[in-house]
């Protein structure tokens, strides 16, 4: 029961409809070579793509080994990045995003997802979290080209009471309870346009899609 629980509570969250919804459209839409920063194995996001020429990297060995804030790569020389919830993970965010830029072809697009209001993950490490106002500094040097907010303060109220409790079965339960009435009114926010601004207070995770000024 509670393995049963915690798959529809993590395949059918309002959060996680909403950001896949969303990071699908972008990547389709992604042409070129598309280098993907702190990905995995199993190719989540290269499936969405439906791009051949996708490479997964990480600092792991399972996969192409590539340490973001130190790429052995020529400068412009890369398409497009995708760095999906990798920034709150690396001590120098940016170190990070300058060595992304470097390695940008001029025109080339970059997808970020960048938690906020999110608990703490350490994967293996756990740095910081960033403001909308902050992430704007943060990537000033590219042309922000879509800014998108997901999750909203009931989902943000559910995700840290599930933390709290002190067994997995009673974390899914709560999360279960909780996501029924709110998935579908969060998902079709979302669909009828209430969530196409980013809300500065209550996000969970913001995504932007960056362009490198040029070209």
């Amino acid at each position: 029961m509670g393995k049963l629980i915690k798959y529809v509570t993590r395949r059918f969250s309002p959060t996680r409809i909403i950001f896949d919804d969303i990071i699908k459209k972008i990547l389709s839409n992604l042409k070129g070579t598309i280098i993907e920063i702190g990905g995995s194995k199993s190719g989540k996001y290269k499936v969405m793509s439906g791009n051949s020429d996708y490479i997964i990297s990480n600092i792991t060995d399972d996969v192409f080994y590539l340490d973001v804030m130190d790429m052995n790569l020529k400068s412009e020389s890369v398409d497009n990045f995708v760095c999906v919830n990798v920034l709150e993970h690396v001590p120098k965010p940016k170190k990070s995003v300058n060595e992304i830029l470097r390695v940008l072809k001029p025109g080339g697009f970059v997808l970020f997802s960048i938690p906020f209001m999110y608990p703490f993950h350490g994967a293996p490490s756990d740095y910081q979290r960033f403001t909308f106002e902050g992430i704007k500094i943060l990537l000033k040097d590219f042309e922000i080209l879509e800014f998108y907010t997901v999750g909203n303060f009931c989902l943000c109220v559910s995700q840290f009471i599930s933390r709290l409790l002190p067994k997995p079965f009673y974390k899914h339960m709560i999360r279960f309870i909780m996501f029924l009435p709110l998935g579908l009114l969060g998902y079709i926010f979302y669909v009828v346009g209430f969530n196409s601004k980013p809300n500065k207070r209550f996000a969970m995770l913001f995504i932007i899609l960056c362009k490198k000024k040029g070209g």
